[in-house]
Formats: structure tokens, sequence, C-alpha cells
């Protein structure tokens, strides 16, 4: 079990270092358009919400295909469970998807 949580959190570590990554060169690539929008007006916050809101769309791409195929392999993960039901969201946040 020591095992798999330093596996379980080794990947995490890596998913959010890779997540910054993504987020840092998706700024420095539109570092003129936030300039742009600061000079015309735009506030702190209103830039912040415009970045989050990429991310977020990235992330959503990203986990949406993820959950769907999650959810055609309920068969095959019932056969794994007792006494949890194949449509339970915590089977799908706790099991790894293929």
């Amino acid at each position: 079990m020591l095992l798999l949580t330093i596996f379980g959190a080794s990947a995490l570590i890596l998913a959010a270092i890779g997540i910054y990554g993504l987020m840092a060169y998706s700024v420095e690539q539109r570092t003129q358009e936030i300039g742009i929008r600061m000079a015309l007006g735009a506030d702190r916050s209103r830039i912040r919400s415009l970045v989050v809101w990429h991310g977020m769309r990235l992330a959503i791409v990203g986990v949406g295909p993820r959950h769907r195929r999650g959810f055609g392999l309920t068969r095959f993960i019932s056969s794994f469970l007792f006494g949890v039901k194949t449509w339970d969201p915590l089977v799908f946040v706790t099991v790894p998807i293929l």
C-alpha cells in the first residue's frame, strides 16, 4: 500500500508540474494580448479569470473523453468491485481509467 501511495503521489506531482508548464507556456504566448487588454483598461481580476478559464477549457477537453471511456468500461470495472455500484462517483475518482 505504501508503494501505491508513493506512485500515486509521484503521478500527482508530475501532473501538477505538467499543468503548470502548459499554463506558463500559454500565458507566455499570449503576453502581447494580455498587455493590450491591460492597456485598454482590463483589470487584473479580469485577466486572471481569462487565463483560468482558458486552463479550465483545456482540462475539460482532456477529462471529458476519459470519463466517457470510463462509463463505457463499467461492466469491466464491476467485475472487480464488491458491494459498490458501478455508477458510484467515488469509483470513478479512485479507479484509474485506461
